[in-house]
């Protein structure tokens, strides 16, 4: 019993020096409902954490759901309709950058800069989660990902300058397409005989042909970097944006440019067709929004209220609604035709969450100094009978599922014990300051907790 004490105290003083950050499995963010004012034009709003990506879809019950990722690897569904957030999922080891969903909302596809590509299965509402596959073999991080429309195909765009496609059903690699610069964006024409990238280092839309992986065609005419494309619905038409501040729209068969969309100021990073294909929706670095008029290229209205730039937009599959995601840390869902607000949701940012190994259970803690738990799949979550007097730094999950230990910058060190279906919850310990980490051993009797103060160890009671 000494030497294991031993080793763990030596191992817990090396801890103690590290950032609670650093030992995160991964973070994600906790809703409350707050009243606020807003602009007439804004419906609903949700604070995220840096919002690279959104994707919308209705599933087959009807239910719009709206998914958001974050730099700690997590990725949020929430309800359009009351903006409630339904789950949270564990969804990588490093950021996600992007997230979309098939055409039936039936199977959620996320990438990462993990290097890795993660088909989700989604039901019941968004409540039940599920991995169908881990798609590996990109060498770097996954920018963009796309499914077909008739939901068989994957295509995914990397930092190292490939595109893969992906068979759903098998999570097989299709195709390899080399386009020699980091691609940033890609989507799949309506018919699935096509793609389309843009990248880094290049100035142009390039047009792939999917069962051989040609080159059909290169559109020229931005003068930087193409970052997002997006097919009209009808497959007609192609819009691409572009750090020279510009939409273009392309017409597909000739490779002609029909309009150059002029307006934002900054880079645009996101494109998106409305469902009729009548409008596009451009994001841009600006903080604003601005939907297009696709027969002639007028602007028809600029939805400003992000405070950083916007990095994704997307459609609801109606086209009644405009969701936009921004590096302010929010998801906003805009009315497409007439604006009008409905309600907004503010949350109190999660520093710390652990996963079961059985993953029947996650643990989150925050600012709110408050330990949640998560049943999964339900996502039910079971009230806690405890919270610390500030923030919930760190949190670990024994082997067993049946413990849970926390340690807060209130500098105590705290271990909930489940019995039945409750948690109860008690104050094991105190350091002279915040405890940044803490573990439990596999046979659960020791539990390490690491602190600014360089003091370690604490023996879990019988």
């Amino acid at each position: 019993m000494q030497s294991t004490k031993a080793a763990i105290f030596k191992w817990s003083k090396q801890i103690a020096r590290v950032p609670a950050m650093m030992l995160l499995i991964t973070l994600f963010a906790a809703a409350m409902c707050m009243p606020q004012s807003f602009p007439p034009d804004l419906i609903w709003y949700q604070p995220v954490l840096d919002a690279r990506s959104v994707a919308y879809t209705r599933d087959a019950s009807g239910e719009e759901l709206i998914a958001v990722p974050s730099r700690y690897g997590t990725v949020s569904l929430y309800r359009r309709g009351d903006g409630v957030r339904v789950k949270v999922i564990a969804a990588h080891s490093d950021r996600v950058n992007t997230v979309a969903f098939s055409a039936d909302g039936s199977l959620l596809a996320t990438g990462s800069d993990d290097t890795t590509v993660k088909i989700w299965r989604v039901q019941d509402r968004g409540l039940s989660v599920t991995p169908v596959h881990t798609l590996q073999g990109h060498s770097s991080w996954v920018n963009a990902v796309a499914f077909s429309q008739n939901g068989q195909y994957l295509a995914s765009a990397s930092r190292d300058g490939t595109v893969r496609v992906w068979n759903v059903a098998s999570g097989e690699t299709v195709r390899s397409i080399a386009d020699g610069n980091p691609v940033t964006s890609v989507a799949f024409s309506p018919d699935g005989q096509l793609l389309a990238t843009g990248s880094e280092g290049t100035t142009l839309v390039k047009i792939w042909r999917l069962n051989d992986g040609s080159l059909v065609r290169t559109l020229s005419g931005h003068t930087l970097a193409v970052q997002s494309v997006a097919f009209s619905p009808d497959g007609q038409y192609l819009a691409s944006g572009s750090a020279d501040r510009t939409v273009r729209v392309w017409q597909v068969d000739s490779g002609d440019s029909l309009h150059t969309l002029s307006g934002h100021t900054l880079a645009v990073q996101s494109v998106a067709f409305s469902p009729d294909g009548q409008y596009v929706a451009s994001g841009s670095a600006d903080n604003t929004v601005h939907v297009w008029r696709v027969n002639d290229g007028s602007l028809v209205r600029t939805l400003s209220g992000h405070t950083l730039a916007v990095q994704s937009v997307a459609f609801s599959p109606d086209g009644q609604y405009l969701a936009s995601a921004s590096a302010d840390q929010s998801v906003r869902v805009w009315n497409a035709s007439s604006g009008a607000l409905a309600q907004r949701f503010s949350m109190d940012e999660v520093l710390s969450v652990a996963t079961s190994p059985d993953g029947a259970l996650v643990a989150s803690g925050g600012k709110d100094g408050v330990v949640h738990f998560w049943e999964q799949p339900s996502g039910a979550e079971t009230p806690s009978s405890l919270s610390a007097t500030d923030w919930m730094l760190s949190i670990a999950i024994s082997p067993d599922g049946q413990r849970i230990a926390a340690g807060s910058k209130d500098r105590s060190v705290y271990l909930w014990q489940k019995s039945g279906t409750l948690w109860s919850g008690r104050v094991i310990g105190a350091h002279a300051l915040q405890v940044n980490s803490v573990a439990l051993s596999s046979d659960n009797r020791l539990l390490a907790s690491g602190s600014e103060d360089g003091q370690i160890i604490k023996l879990l009671a019988p």
